[in-house]
Order: C-alpha cells, then sequence, then structure tokens
C-alpha cells in the first residue's frame, strides 16, 4: 500500500479492493468506511471530490478482505458499523 500520508479519491479505492460503485458508497453511507479525510470542491459547481488517507483505509483492511472472504453488507455492518467499537 502507498505512504500513509498517500491521498486516496473512491475511485483508487475501489479499483484497489475491486468494489463497485454501488457498494462502496452504500459502505460510505452506513458508515463502515469513515468519512473522507478532505473534500475538494471542484470548479465550476462540479461535484467535490473525496479523499481518504492510506492510514484511513489500511485501518479497515479486515472489512475489505472479509468481503472478499463472502461476508454479506448486513454481515459486515454488525461487525464494523459505526456502533462497533473497532479496537
Amino acid at each position: 500500500m502507498a505512504k500513509p500520508d498517500t491521498l486516496l479519491t473512491a475511485v483508487n479505492i475501489r479499483e484497489l479492493y475491486g468494489l463497485s460503485r454501488a457498494t462502496f458508497e452504500r459502505w460510505v453511507a452506513l458508515g463502515l468506511i469513515p468519512a473522507p479525510a478532505r473534500r475538494v470542491q471542484r470548479s465550476q459547481g462540479g461535484q467535490a471530490t473525496r479523499y481518504w488517507t492510506s492510514a484511513q483505509i489500511a485501518a479497515i483492511q479486515g472489512l475489505f478482505l472479509d468481503y472478499k472472504g463472502g461476508l454479506a453488507t448486513s454481515e459486515l455492518a454488525l461487525k464494523y458499523g459505526p456502533e462497533t467499537n473497532r479496537r
């Protein structure tokens, strides 16, 4: 993985882990993926680009491994949801 201070976009993360856009956005909405570290508004009223640090993504490696291992989103939500203590 990249250096801890490297910023990754949603596209970078989806490509890295083989996730569809719908899956990624669902996980963000459920709080399984942390809020982005940064948002940069595009000029001309375009959508903001969201950036996560590689350290944020490394912290949830288990989520991606469990997904590839066959756990359903509902099971991932129970294990990694915001109300779960992630020590």
